[in-house]
Formats: C-alpha cells, sequence, structure tokens
C-alpha cells in the first residue's frame, strides 16, 4: 500500500469529532505563531525606536530575532560590495551557539544563478536548497560542510535597489516553509533596509553638521583675517602718540609740562588698546557655543568699536539702541558674529562710496514676514510668543531678484575676493538659534537683512 493511499483510509476511520479537534488545533498553532510573529517585528521596531543603534548593532539583533522567532539554526545579514562582484556577512547569528560573527564573503560569479535569482524574486524559498536550481551551487563549498538542508533568503531592497539578502539557514532534516514564515523572513528583509535607511539618513545628517562647523569656521578664518587688517591699522595709531612722546620725553627729561601731558596721553592710548585687546578676545572666544540667557541689545553694543572697524570712515554706521533688553536664548559669540557678518556685507555693498548703514533691533511686531521654507522647529518657536528683530540696512548697490534668492547659498559670492561663506554662515547660525532671516532688496537702492530670533520667556 502506498503513503497516500496510506494516508487517505487512516483520514477515512477518523470521526467528524477527531477531525474538528485537528482543526482547531492547527488554527490555534497559527495563531500562536502569527502573534509571536508580530511580537517579534513589534520589538523591534521598538528598540530602534528607544535606543539609538549602530547599523552593525540594528543587524546582530535582526539576525538573532529571526533566528529565534524561525527556530531557524543560521540567520546571516548580507550586503553587497560596492562594486557588487560580492557579498559580505555583515551579521551571521548561530542560534546553538548563542554566537555572532561578521566577514565571511561570497563571490557573486561562483555563483550566478543564486545571484540571479535575487535580482527577480522577492523571495527564495528553496525546500530542499540542495536540489533548488537557484541554490544549489552552494551545496559543495556551504551547504554540506554546514549540514545546511533548507534556505529561505529574501532580498533587502533600499529605493528600489537589492543592497543585501537576509539568508535564513534550516539545518538537519529537510523543512518546508509555512508561508507565514515567508512572510516573516520578507519582514525581516524589510526592517534590515529600514536600518539602512535610518543609517543613511544619520549619515548624511552627520556629513551636513561636519560641513557646516566647517564653513563657520572657514567664515570665521576669513573675517578674523579681514578684522586683523584693521585691527593692524588702529595699533598702529595707538603707538604713534605713545613712541613719539617717549621720545620727546627722553629729549626733555626735566620739562614737567611735557612729562605730565605726555603721560595722559599714553595713558589714554594704552587704555584704548586695552580695551580694542579684550573685543577681540571676546569675539576670538573658542570652544563649543553655550546657549544661555543673553540680551541681544548687550550682545551688539559690545561689539560696536569691532563693527566700526569694519567699516570705512566715509560710510556713516548707526547703531539704533532701542532701550529693550531683548533677551534671547543663545550664543552671545554666534549672535555677534551675526551682526559683524551682516555688516561686512553691507559695507561691501556701499563700497568706496560715501553711504549709511543702519543697525537696529527691537521687538518684532505682528504679522512676521518668514520665509516659505522655514522650518518647523523654527516656525513653532517663532508663532509661540515675543519675537526679537535685528536689523542691518544699507544703501549700497543692492542686488536683482536672482542673486538675493542666492546669497544664503554656501561658496556663492559676488566678490571679487572671499569664499562666499559669511551670509551661508549666518543662515546657519539663525536656524540653530530656530529663527529666521529674510533678505529685502532693490538694484541701486540697498538691502535689508532681518533676523528674527524667539525671545526668552
Amino acid at each position: 500500500m502506498s503513503a497516500s493511499t496510506l494516508r487517505a483510509a487512516r483520514a477515512a476511520t477518523r470521526s467528524p469529532l477527531d477531525l474538528s479537534d485537528e482543526r482547531e488545533s492547527e488554527t490555534s498553532s497559527e495563531l500562536e505563531r502569527f502573534h509571536r510573529h508580530q511580537a517579534a517585528l513589534f520589538a523591534l521596531a521598538r528598540s530602534n525606536r528607544d535606543e539609538p543603534r549602530t547599523l552593525d548593532e540594528r543587524f546582530d539583533e535582526i539576525v538573532e530575532t529571526a533566528a529565534r522567532t524561525l527556530e531557524v539554526e543560521r540567520v546571516g545579514v548580507w550586503l553587497f560590495s560596492e562594486d557588487r562582484t560580492q557579498i559580505e556577512a555583515r551579521a551571521y547569528f548561530r542560534l546553538s551557539a548563542g554566537e555572532l560573527s561578521r566577514g565571511a564573503t561570497l563571490q557573486a560569479a561562483d555563483y550566478p544563478a543564486y545571484f540571479k535569482a535575487l535580482e527577480t524574486n522577492r523571495l527564495i524559498a528553496a525546500h530542499h536548497a540542495a536540489t533548488d536550481p537557484r541554490t544549489c551551487e552552494f551545496t559543495e563549498s556551504y551547504l554540506r560542510p554546514n549540514s545546511i538542508s533548507a534556505m529561505l533568503d529574501s532580498p533587502i531592497v533600499l529605493e528600489g535597489r537589492i543592497m543585501g539578502v537576509i539568508c535564513h539557514e534550516h539545518v538537519g532534516v529537510a523543512r518546508r516553509w509555512r508561508i507565514d514564515e515567508q512572510v516573516l523572513a520578507a519582514s525581516f528583509a524589510d526592517v534590515a533596509a529600514l536600518a539602512m535607511a535610518d543609517w543613511q539618513r544619520e549619515r548624511a545628517d552627520q556629513e551636513h553638521r561636519e560641513l557646516e562647523r566647517k564653513m563657520h569656521e572657514a567664515q570665521r578664518l576669513e573675517s578674523v583675517g579681514f578684522l586683523t587688517s584693521k585691527i593692524a591699522h588702529d595699533f598702529n595709531n595707538l603707538l604713534l602718540p605713545i613712541s613719539g612722546w617717549a621720545d620727546l620725553l627722553l629729549l626733555n627729561p626735566a620739562d614737567e609740562d611735557n612729562i605730565h601731558e605726555g603721560a595722559g596721553v599714553i595713558k589714554d592710548a594704552a587704555r584704548r588698546a586695552s580695551a580694542l585687546v579684550k573685543e577681540l578676545l571676546r569675539y576670538a572666544e573658542q570652544g563649543a557655543p553655550e546657549l544661555e540667557r543673553i540680551s541681544l541689545c548687550e550682545s551688539v553694543q559690545q561689539i560696536a568699536s569691532l563693527l566700526r572697524m569694519l567699516v570705512p570712515v566715509i560710510i556713516d554706521l548707526q547703531l539704533d539702541t532701542c532701550g529693550q533688553d531683548l533677551p534671547v536664548m543663545g550664543s552671545r559669540i554666534q549672535l555677534q558674529q551675526i551682526a559683524l557678518n551682516l555688516v561686512a556685507n553691507s559695507a561691501h555693498a556701499i563700497g568706496e562710496n560715501p553711504g549709511t548703514i543702519q543697525v537696529s533691533w527691537r521687538q518684532a511686531g505682528a504679522p512676521l514676514s518668514l520665509p516659505a521654507d522655514l522650518s518647523e522647529e523654527s516656525q513653532k518657536a517663532l508663532t509661540s510668543g515675543p519675537v526679537a528683530l535685528l536689523e542691518v540696512r544699507d544703501d549700497g548697490c543692492g542686488m536683482d531678484e536672482q542673486t538675493r534668492r542666492s546669497v544664503f547659498t554656501p561658496f556663492f559670492t559676488t566678490k571679487g575676493s572671499g569664499h562666499g561663506l559669511g551670509l551661508a554662515a549666518v543662515a546657519g547660525i539663525v536656524e540653530a538659534h530656530h529663527g529666521a532671516i529674510t533678505c529685502r532688496s532693490t538694484p541701486g537702492q540697498g538691502t535689508t537683512f532681518s533676523v528674527y530670533l524667539p525671545m526668552a520667556q
């Protein structure tokens, strides 16, 4: 009697009650597996949300969860090399030993049928891996040495591109993969793809922050270099009366009137030189900026002499003191850098012609003229409370609409020298303070930069 005939005979002898109990048992088992599968996927999603991890740590967690949930001896995440000639095990878990490893490689040229199948199949369910045409190439080199009888592999797809594969390798007797197990394997591949997407996004954010840091540092060095030439000129002017009166006193050491007058001039020059050095040191403070409650008005007034040094004598620099404290949460050094960069930009716009630069600050009135591409954080910060407004206005050459739209773009410049980082750095600082900056300009009539910052409560 054949096996099929024997099964049919046994089924015929079972009572309806036996069949009902069997179906109920199967349903209960399927329901239990469903809940176990969903719990595993939920745990992976919650883990990534509650505790950010490296990509390798995420892969380690995925392969271990997959092995324990599907009760598979070996599970690995394999990723393609950049030239796609091989895949490398980024995480490989052995259930019986409870061990994680990584680093093994498989050459695509050695297994052409398998790699072709990855490109055309959402899932490779090889119930008999040694005879399945998609996986039989592994028999001698991989399956038999590791006692692997069945494979359940799902490509890891990110933005339409296959980045790798998650492999479930059953050891021992042949195994027929259930449909729900195949669905779960594909879900584990999707979780791995999400982990890669998160990692790529985090890496892009880190690179962006590093670029901003370098851009701000480059701009800072550029502005410090410009200030250095101005300071050298001022120090020469301060040293002239000191050296001149010292020579005069040496020639006439007995002249008491000269001694008294010369000492006064020397003391005044030394006082002004000391004040100049203090302001420069305050601006050039090193270290990471600390956010604190500061007065916008006081911060700008502290660098008044530095602002005047940026402006030729034929340009009238007007600092409009509003009499308001205007408290904001921010970095004093970075907010002062905003004022320095905007004034330097206005001075360049006026050039060698007579002109006026007005720097003013006040509490902004409603409605605010905010840019359309404002970030969600800045939008919320600027619409949930009072806002401080810092404006720098000049009557220089102005700019056309195309130029105006590009002024905050890194490396964009209309100057014959410089790196085009000044206004881009300003925009980055403003955004870091959850603020906004706008530019209004008309060719031949001048430009106004408006910086909006949320006031401290």
